[in-house]
């Protein structure tokens, strides 16, 4: 978790959010300049998050794709 604060301290004005996966996808923040919130959420954020047993696998390119949306969605909006 110390590298996403890291990653936080670094990102400046940019707007962030947070997508979290195992077998299925669930965007956890939406896209906020408020990093502090965001802070404070990724430190709940634990592998016992998603239920393993119900979803289970790693939906990495899944996960990818969702904040791709996100993000393109963003942009059309914003």
């Amino acid at each position: 978790n110390g590298s996403a604060r890291d990653f936080l301290a670094r990102s400046g004005s940019n707007r962030l959010g947070v997508v979290v996966f195992a077998k299925d996808v669930f965007v956890q923040t939406p896209l906020t300049t408020d990093h502090g919130i965001l802070a404070e959420l990724l430190e709940g954020v634990t592998v016992d998050l998603i239920d393993q047993g119900k979803s289970g696998g790693t939906a990495v390119g899944d996960a990818i794709l969702v904040a791709a949306e996100r993000l393109a969605k963003a942009r059309v909006e914003g």
